[in-house]
């Protein structure tokens, strides 16, 4: 009898430990927040900000994200992030997507975007990858020059 309990207690604590193993926290998509977020701001108008993009492959979706970043800081402005900060989109117009269509087709397409923003941060904590099976989610820290952009927009008669 107390060489069956020994026994028991043995496979309870065995199940207990594969249980437990197997259910390590994992991150997955379903739960996960992609909104741009202000990590920081600067005195010079430099945003630092975690931006989420998707591609086939790392590249792409870092490419993406830093487009995201940019986009949101003319269209939607920064909202999430550090307490108490928010930051206007440079465009306040409902249907300034609509009505500048042409002008940031060009913008994003040409490269231009790159000059505003900085992702050369190499740090581990900088970039977080969510992998789907279809593609892959890459989460980067990205440095948008915010009043360089609003600078450049002016001179090119989309914001006044």
């Amino acid at each position: 009898m107390k060489k069956r309990n020994i026994t028991y207690f043995v496979m309870l604590a065995l199940a207990v430990a594969m249980a437990v193993t197997s259910c390590k926290t994992k991150t997955t998509a379903a739960y996960y927040n992609f909104e741009t977020r202000c990590m920081g701001s600067d005195m010079d108008g430099t945003l630092t900000l975690r931006a989420w993009g998707d591609g086939k492959d790392k590249n792409a979706a870092i490419e993406k994200a830093v487009k995201n970043a940019i986009h949101d800081v003319v269209f939607k402005g920064i909202t999430n992030g550090l307490s108490g900060y928010l930051s206007k989109p440079l465009i306040f117009d409902a249907n300034g997507e609509e009505k500048y269509q042409e002008y940031f087709a060009e913008f994003f397409g040409s490269g231009a975007y790159k000059q505003y923003a900085d992702f050369s941060d190499e740090r581990n904590i900088s970039r977080q990858m969510l992998k789907t099976k279809q593609q892959m989610r890459f989460g980067v820290t990205v440095k948008v020059y915010r009043s360089e952009l609003q600078k450049r927009l002016k001179q090119d008669g989309v914001i006044k």
